[in-house]
């Protein structure tokens, strides 16, 4: 039986933060022939799979409490405190165990799942085994502290490089593989 691939596609300052330490991201470029491939990129997904915090984060961006951030996914947002009163029919609250389900996500038909984040999900899921891949968006900005790309990775992790493409703005996308 093939498996689909959990696929961590993330935004990455060279210091390996993904976010400041108030949640903002305002230092990543938000122009470049980076973002249409991004946007792209995100065609090739069906699923996506996100926790709570960085649900929420969506709400700075005008996003409301049900919608689904990525519309044309079916979405699991993992969170045992999230609930809604109405939700797109798309969106669904996992309050169960998170590698059960995604070890079964990955067995059901159909493409690459994404892993929107964070850190301390990438870091369990990363520990469980059940990240295949990684694409880092690179941006050319130190944040100096904030949100770790991973947050309590156990060492050991070898990457294979796959792809590396650049960009003029300085945006370098890196897709690794994971050796397991």
């Amino acid at each position: 039986m093939s498996s689909r691939k959990l696929i961590y596609h993330v935004a990455i300052s060279i210091d390996g933060f993904i976010a400041a330490g108030d949640d903002s991201i305002d230092l990543f470029p938000s122009e470049g022939d980076h973002i249409p491939d991004y946007v792209e990129s995100l065609t090739k997904y069906d699923t996506s799979i996100l926790g709570r915090r960085t649900y929420e984060f969506g709400y700075k961006y005008g996003m409301k409490p049900g919608d689904n951030p990525y519309p044309h996914m079916n979405t699991f947002v993992y969170s045992s405190k999230l609930r809604f009163e109405k939700h797109d029919a798309n969106l669904k609250v996992i309050r169960a165990n998170l590698v059960q389900h995604v070890r079964l996500l990955k067995r059901k038909p159909g493409s690459s799942i994404y892993l929107c984040g964070g850190g301390v999900m990438a870091s369990y899921l990363m520990d469980q085994g059940l990240i295949d891949e990684i694409h880092l968006k690179t941006c050319p900005i130190v944040m100096g502290s904030g949100i770790p790309m991973f947050n309590g990775l156990l060492e050991g992790v070898k990457l294979e490089r796959l792809r590396v493409k650049s960009y003029d703005n300085g945006v370098i996308l890196l897709h690794y593989k994971v050796m397991k």
